[in-house]
Formats: C-alpha cells, sequence, structure tokens
C-alpha cells in the first residue's frame, strides 16, 4: 500500500460511494416508511402493511449502522489491487437494496410473519457480528485487525451469513420474478466477496490459516 492509502481521509474517500449509496437508500425510503407509519397509527392498515413497513424499518437502521461503522473504522493494513474485488464487494453490498425499489405482492399473513422473523433475525444477528468487528469493519477485501472471538469463533462470515437471512425474508415479500434474480446475483458476488477476503486476511495474517482450518465459511456444518 501507498502512504497516503494509509490516512483516514483515504479511506473515506474510498468509503464515499458507498456511505452515498446507503444514505440515498436512506433518504429515498425514509419518507415512504413515515407515511406508512402514520397510516398504521391510524388503523388505515393490516398486518401485511405492518410487516412490510417493519422490514423497510429494519433494512434503513441497518445500512444507517454501517454509515457509522465506515466513519469509524481504522484504516486498513493491507488491500487487494485492481477492480474486480471493489467491483465485487459493491455488488456485494448494495445490489439487494434494488429489491425494495420493487412493489409489494399481496401475500397470505403466514408469509408475512416468516417474512418479518426472518428479517429481524437478521439484521439483529448481522448488527450484533458487526458490533465484533467494530473499527474493524471492512467493505472492500482489507485486511483491518484478524476477529476470532464471538460469532466469528463458529463462522468466518457471520455478517454476510446473517445478512443472506435478512435479504432472504424481505425478498418474499417481494415475490416476483425481479427480485429472486437480484437475490441470486447479490449472493453471487457475496460469495466472490469472501473469496477476496480470505485472500488479503489470508495474505496478511500469519494465524488466519490455523483459525480457517477450525471454523466454517459461511454456513455451521455445510459450508
Amino acid at each position: 500500500m501507498k502512504p497516503y492509502e494509509r490516512t483516514k481521509l483515504y479511506d473515506l474517500a474510498s468509503a464515499a460511494p458507498l456511505i452515498a449509496l446507503y444514505g440515498w437508500t436512506i433518504m429515498q425510503n425514509g419518507p415512504l416508511l413515515a407515511a406508512r407509519y402514520a397510516s398504521l397509527r391510524n388503523g388505515d392498515a393490516g398486518i401485511e402493511a405492518a410487516a412490510e413497513t417493519l422490514a423497510h424499518l429494519l433494512a434503513l437502521i441497518f445500512a444507517g449502522l454501517l454509515i457509522v461503522l465506515l466513519f469509524i473504522r481504522t484504516v486498513p493494513v493491507c488491500k487487494l489491487p485492481g477492480a474486480s474485488p471493489r467491483i465485487a464487494a459493491v455488488l456485494g453490498t448494495g445490489s439487494g437494496l434494488a429489491i425494495l425499489m420493487l412493489p409489494a405482492a399481496a401475500l397470505p399473513y403466514w408469509i408475512y410473519a416468516f417474512s418479518a422473523t426472518l428479517i429481524l433475525a437478521g439484521l439483529s444477528g448481522a448488527a450484533f457480528s458487526m458490533l465484533w468487528l467494530r473499527r474493524s469493519f471492512s467493505v472492500m477485501p482489507e485486511a483491518r485487525r484478524l476477529v476470532t472471538r464471538g460469532p466469528y469463533a463458529v463462522i468466518r462470515h457471520p455478517v454476510y451469513l446473517f445478512e443472506e437471512i435478512a435479504l432472504f425474508g424481505i425478498m418474499l415479500q417481494f415475490a416476483r420474478p425481479w427480485a429472486v434474480l437480484i437475490f441470486a446475483a447479490q449472493f453471487g458476488f457475496q460469495l466472490m466477496r469472501i473469496g477476496y477476503e480470505e485472500k488479503v486476511l489470508s495474505g496478511t495474517f500469519p494465524g488466519y490459516a490455523p483459525y480457517a482450518a477450525r471454523t466454517w465459511r459461511l454456513i455451521p456444518g455445510l459450508y
């Protein structure tokens, strides 16, 4: 890494597109969320609208947490060069938000309840995992500090696992072919992102190989 790449100013500049993306998402969905909340308070909406409102609220809270972590994180000690790792990271992180731009589908109550449960569990788990990372949080394939405690003692990428659980729950409320395609593409980019991330971590931290040998990559007991 070049000297200027180890400065906080450069790190913020690198994170600016993602900060802008999540900020734009909050600004676009904030008024809609407020309108839905007002409708719920007036008793003009049913349980389906309440579940959809919860999905949007939790997604926006999660986007806000990501913005905070991008601001407070430390500078990286190593990163992968080239455009491909960065493209995979950006699309793996942000492409799933496109689902929120689709019209919601009319679905049975039990699907909304199941969806809300997945969203709540996924976003709560992702937020908990990111709090273990704290200032070591990365979006691009970068090495800051090797975290091996908490949820990272079991799987190497708990944030990504819980993000997929939450996104799957969101997708259920937009049960349309485009929603499925967006979810599948986002998951593919996440797998690419994991490969790039493990490459930079294994090349930076000597303890990564034994850590990887005793943990699961993404899904405990399966992968």
